[in-house]
């Protein structure tokens, strides 16, 4: 049976004509006997490739391309559910981040019933917190050790003390280790993690607002377990002060840390590269003249390089920060050039941290952000459509949309691309982008949004005023009190201006669900009425319709074969149009009285005619010459009355004032 398998593979494997046949024995065996020749005797085996342990996930990741058309991550939900204006995806990340807390807040609590580890290995940062000890604990090095990783300090010198008394042996390196993380955390122990939601959704605001965060002076705690180690410390080495160093300048310290790198050069101790890093970043706060901050800084670059200290992209990067405080002077353009140019000659590729403090150098842009700082800058001032596309192309390589860290850089970002493409790029292009990013990515705001509608104004899209309707729905803009009229009154216009002419079915008919959902979302009330209607609780948009807006969608209503629709919406003006502002538009009720008379109701007829005249709208005339001229129709003496009053009425001629201008 082997033997038959065996051989059933080996004909498998025999290669076939063009045909589908089999090539003969002869040249089969030929083609061996060259293979045979020409393999080397002796089979290589290539070096090993060193790879990461999610290399295979990061090969597979690759191949995966991001899906636009659906919501991020962050708002995985039911359908229902997920957001898409930018105040339902503030609260939605805002409300995920305090069910986190709450998780948190009960693990903590209760960490004895939730403590159950079932991985292998344990990824301790997936378990509750540990909050208590054993008693009967060891104090020991161990012990301390422990009490580390999980980011109880307190704990941890607890136990250091309780194993000095007993004598217990307690190495230089565990000290340091201690004394590192007390200057890192300020003596206190390791605080939990903002969420990622949360930092999501707060983050940038002030940045935005142009304001930058300085940091407190003096929070550094006196007589605190950093002081306490450092005394302990044998061997007080220069791994040991710059930690105390860069621990008072990341805690605010700063005149302090000036003194410890005073007390390391007078002890012939060299600070690392780091450590000068973040004295170069607290020049900001010691110096308060300009020239002074250059000056100290050189100052410490010549001692780098007298202590032969390799400077690396850090210090570069806190040196342009510095600059980047300065004035938008040749001096500090060129000294930054300069910078830039020892990057290179040490082949140190600046990052994008360098390139956004070079950008703050040369402009005057509020903002860190790198991409949303280029962008702003090119719709600004340059104006310029292949350079904004690099820009998105960069931001789309790899990773590195994360680097729009907050909802505030990601709504910035995309307001001012397509504040550069409405203006400058085809429509095609920017309608394709809108359906790319629009809801998911980017919920635009009511500029936008207006930009956008004035954009399709433009160019007579008809196609997109369904989608524009559905936008202004998505992204709340019927629930502003201000924006909520504009946005309609402006649809309301542009339906009206491509309705003119002849319109195809499949277009009447969608305009008409329009005419009927704006009805439903916002009722037709005076405002003097959306009070009562809010007491009754209905969640339903508070707007004030003004007349002219009630007259373009009775316009609409009768262009789309809606009569009965646009009679309601006469019905809701007529009896209280005192409380509407304005008056509706002479065709729209011209139009009524035409399709009123095309039905042969005299009755509605002059009930629009009597509106008509009673807001002495010019074009009642002409209504009641169309009254008057079909005989078919029975007038009572009333209504004939009030034709001959409208045609007997005397147009009043119209006073026009020119206003005085000057060209100087």
């Amino acid at each position: 049976m082997f033997a038959r398998r065996a051989s059933l593979f080996a004909l498998a494997l025999r290669p076939h004509g063009p045909q589908g046949r089999m090539v003969s024995n002869a040249s089969n065996s030929k083609q061996t006997a060259k293979t045979a020749q020409s393999s080397p005797d002796k089979i290589q085996i290539p070096n090993k490739i060193e790879r990461s342990p999610t290399a295979i996930l990061e090969a597979i990741a690759s191949t995966i391309r991001k899906d636009h058309s659906a919501p991020d991550y962050m708002f995985a939900d039911d359908p229902y559910l997920i957001p898409t204006s930018s105040l339902q995806k503030r609260s939605y990340a805002l409300a995920k981040a305090s069910g986190k807390r709450a998780a948190r807040h009960f693990l903590a609590k209760y960490p004895n019933l939730l403590f159950k580890d079932n991985a292998d290995p344990s990824i301790p940062a997936y378990l509750p917190p540990k909050t208590t000890w054993p008693e009967t604990m060891e104090p020991n090095e161990a012990a301390i050790f422990d009490c580390m990783q999980w980011g109880k300090l307190d704990k941890a010198y607890e136990t250091y003390v309780k194993a000095k008394q007993e004598g217990a042996r307690v190495s230089e390196e565990c000290k340091l280790a201690l004394f590192e993380l007390a200057c890192f955390f300020n003596s206190s122990d390791m605080e939990e993690e903002e969420p990622l939601e949360e930092k999501w959704a707060k983050k940038g605001v002030e940045d935005l607002k142009g304001k930058r965060r300085v940091q407190s002076a003096n929070a550094w705690k006196s007589n605190s377990i950093a002081d306490k180690m450092l005394e302990e410390l044998a061997d007080k080495s220069e791994r040991a002060y710059c930690s105390l160093l860069k621990g008072l300048v990341k805690h605010g310290n700063y005149d302090q840390a000036v003194q410890v790198y005073r007390k390391m050069r007078d002890a012939k101790l060299v600070p690392d590269s780091q450590a000068y890093a973040a004295l170069i970043g607290a020049v900001l706060y010691t110096q308060s003249e300009r020239e002074e901050r250059v000056n100290v800084i050189t100052g410490y670059l010549k001692e780098m390089s007298k202590h032969g200290v390799a400077p690396t992209l850090e210090v570069f990067n806190q040196f342009l920060r510095v600059l980047s405080f300065g004035p938008k002077t040749n001096k500090y353009q060129n000294m930054a050039l300069s910078v830039l140019r020892e990057m290179k000659k040490l082949h140190i590729e600046p990052s994008l941290t360098s390139w956004t403090q070079l950008l703050l150098i040369f402009y005057p842009i509020d903002g860190k952000e790198y991409n949303s700082s280029v962008m702003r800058k090119i719709a600004a001032c340059l104006n310029d459509v292949d350079l904004a596309y690099e820009l998105d192309a960069l931001l789309n390589h790899g990773n590195n949309a994360a680097m729009l860290s907050s909802f505030a850089h990601v709504s910035l970002y995309y307001t001012n691309l397509f504040d550069v493409l409405m203006e400058l790029e085809t429509f095609d292009k920017v309608v394709a982008l809108w359906e790319q990013l629009v809801p998911n990515t980017y919920s635009p705001n009511r500029f936008t949004m207006k930009n956008f509608i004035d954009l399709v104004d433009r160019c007579g899209a008809v196609q997109l005023i369904p989608r524009l309707w559905s936008d202004v729905v998505s992204f709340d803009g019927l629930s502003r009190a201000t924006d909520g009229p504009m946005m309609v009154d402006r649809l309301l216009a542009i339906m009206i201006k491509h309705t003119e002419g002849d319109l195809a079915d499949e277009w009447k008919s969608k305009f008409a669900e329009i005419v009927v959902g704006v009805q439903t979302r916002c009722p037709l009330v005076a405002e003097e009425q959306n009070d009562r209607r809010e007491s009754r609780g209905r969640a339903l948009n508070r707007m004030e319709w003004t007349a002219p807006m009630l007259g373009n969608l009775l316009l609409i209503a009768l262009r789309c074969n809606g009569f009965d629709e646009a009679w309601k919406i006469f019905e809701v003006f007529s009896p209280k149009r005192a409380s509407f502002v304005g008056s509706p538009s002479g065709r729209s009720l011209a139009a009524l009285v035409a399709a009123c008379v095309d039905r042969e109701d005299v009755g509605k007829a002059t009930s629009v005619l009597e509106a008509m005249d009673d807001l002495a709208v010019e074009e009642a005339k002409s209504s009641a010459q169309l009254l008057r001229g079909r005989a078919d129709l029975a007038l009572q003496e009333g209504q004939r009355a009030l034709i001959d009053r409208i045609l007997a009425r005397k147009d009043k001629p119209v006073k026009i004032r020119i206003a005085e201008t000057s060209l100087y």
